[in-house]
C-alpha cells in the first residue's frame, strides 16, 4: 500500500511540475527534565513501555506534540502537531498508515452522528476483522502503537480532569 501512495505523489509530482516535498521530524526531549540523551542505550528486553519519572505530586504535562521540519523550495519551517491532531498517528506511524489517512480528533463522529472517544477509537483499530488490519501484523510497532494509543487515552483523561476540575468536585460541595 505504502508502494502504491509513493506512485501516486511520484505522478502528482511529474504532472503538477514540482519537485516532491522534503520531510524530516524532530522528537526532542524537555530540558527542563534534564534528561540526556547519551544515557539511553540499546533495548536489552523485547518489552515495550512508558516510563514517566517526575517529581512529588508531578503529573505528566497536559500536552505532547511533534515538530515536523517542512523544507520547501523557498524556505525552511517547523510545525507542531499536537497530540490529538488527526494527522499525529498517520505521521508518527506511516507503515501503519500509508494513505495518510486522518486518526482520531476531538470532533469524530460515527454515522448517527454521536461522539466517538478516543477509547472508541483505537479500541476499533486494534479489532480483529475479516480484512487485514496492517496494526495486528505490525508486530513490535502494534506493540508501541498501542503504548502510545494508551497514553493518549490516559492523557486525555487527566487533561479532562483538569479542565473540569469545578463541575467535578461540585458533587461534593
Amino acid at each position: 500500500m505504502m508502494y502504491e501512495v509513493e506512485q501516486m505523489e511520484t505522478a502528482m509530482v511529474a504532472q503538477e511540475n514540482r519537485a516532491p516535498a522534503n520531510i524530516r521530524m524532530v522528537f526532542e526531549e524537555s530540558p527542563l527534565r534534564g534528561l540526556e540523551r547519551r544515557l539511553y542505550d540499546l533495548p536489552t528486553a523485547n518489552e515495550v513501555a512508558v516510563v514517566y519519572v517526575g517529581e512529588d505530586n508531578d503529573v505528566p504535562p497536559a500536552s505532547r506534540s511533534l515538530a515536523v521540519h517542512l523544507r520547501s523550495a523557498t524556505e525552511e519551517q517547523f510545525r507542531n502537531i499536537s497530540d490529538i491532531d488527526k494527522i499525529c498517528d498517520p505521521l508518527t506511524y506511516p507503515l501503519l498508515f500509508p494513505t495518510g489517512e486522518g486518526g482520531w480528533e476531538p470532533g469524530l463522529r460515527n454515522r448517527e452522528g454521536t461522539r466517538i472517544t478516543q477509547k472508541e477509537y483505537y479500541a476499533y483499530l486494534f479489532s480483529i476483522r475479516n480484512s487485514f488490519n496492517p496494526i495486528l501484523h505490525a508486530g513490535k510497532l502494534c506493540q508501541q502503537f498501542a503504548v502510545d494509543a494508551y497514553v493518549k487515552i490516559e492523557q486525555n483523561r487527566l487533561n479532562f480532569q483538569r479542565r473540569n476540575q469545578l463541575i467535578l468536585s461540585s458533587g461534593h460541595l
